[in-house]
């Protein structure tokens, strides 16, 4: 009767860490999709700033009165 116990916790705690194993590698695919996406936007918006900023600049440069 106690050989019959002690399996079934044997199994239970296997069956346990394979599901904390399982949850981890979902939080970790997870968090990874988050870095890329976050980063390449953060990406995206500085250049879209820089461009801005540059064009910005071009033209006060074109449009300042030389006279």
């Amino acid at each position: 009767m106690l050989d019959l116990v002690m399996e079934e916790r044997a199994v239970a705690r296997k069956r346990q860490q394979e599901a904390i194993e399982e949850q981890a590698r979902q939080r970790d695919r997870m968090f990874w999709r988050l870095s890329v996406v976050g980063s390449s936007l953060i990406f995206i918006i500085i250049y879209a700033f820089l461009f801005y900023g540059a064009a910005w600049m071009a033209d006060l440069q074109l449009t300042k009165d030389w006279n």
